[in-house]
């Protein structure tokens, strides 16, 4: 992009290779230089400024979502999606909603375990990846958790895990005037302070367990998985 000063760009790894993703800017005019210097790049996305993110060069071997969300601990971020699976299972749920599920791992094993999931993601790459690969019964809604939750509800299980701004007032207000309350809010957070906001927000709600992943070494970030149920009182 050759119209804006500042540009972000992030690279992705995974099994096919590295992956490159440019924001900023709103027009491009040496994408195809850049795709010819970077032979070694197995995709690159770019997002425009206010705009919808464009696949530039594809060279995958399949439509994994690159551009997408993902962790840059890869071992942390197997232990702490066991640990959610775990606290998951636990509670035995018929029916599960997992907000923020990005491209579907939780969502898809607890869903071929027999468990009804509806996940929602607004990522269009991530939604349409796992909508793929989610087994009958269950399904994928593209859109905001906020706008979505309600529709879904009630629920066994409620699994959470928004960006770092925390969750959309709207998120706890609905839990929190459930009719009938999910049997389990399993909340994911890498910001301890809009999780503790968060949680403030839901005085219905009791913590039941809490446990936290070193996700970004020799830094103050922590990842925190917080488990709740609804209040005895």
């Amino acid at each position: 992009p050759t119209d804006d000063a500042e540009l972000r760009g992030m690279v992705r790894v995974s099994e096919q290779g590295a992956a490159f993703v440019v924001m900023g800017g709103t027009r491009w005019d040496s994408i195809g230089e850049f795709a010819d210097a970077m032979k070694s790049l197995v995709a690159i996305w770019w997002e425009p400024f206010d705009g919808r993110r464009q696949l530039i060069i594809d060279r995958r071997t399949h439509a994994e979502p690159l551009a997408s969300f993902t962790q840059v601990n890869p071992a942390a971020a197997a232990l702490l999606r066991e640990h959610v699976l775990a606290a998951a299972k636990a509670a035995t749920p018929t029916k599960m909603v997992d907000g923020y599920s990005g491209s579907g791992e939780i969502a898809i094993e607890m869903a071929n375990s027999g468990v009804r999931v509806s996940a929602i993601e607004l990522d269009a790459d991530a939604s349409e990846w796992s909508a793929e690969l989610m087994p009958e019964g269950s399904h994928v809604i593209r859109g905001r958790v906020e706008d979505e939750l309600m529709g879904e509800m009630p629920a066994d299980v409620i699994l959470l895990n928004p960006p770092r701004t925390g969750l959309d007032e709207g998120v706890p207000a609905i839990l929190e005037n459930a009719e009938q309350k999910p049997g389990r809010v399993i909340y994911t957070s890498c910001n301890p302070a809009t999780l503790a906001r968060d949680v403030a927000r839901m005085p219905g709600y009791e913590i039941i367990a809490m446990k936290s992943f070193d996700m970004f070494p020799q830094t103050s970030h922590v990842e925190t998985v917080c488990e709740m149920v609804p209040s005895a009182a």
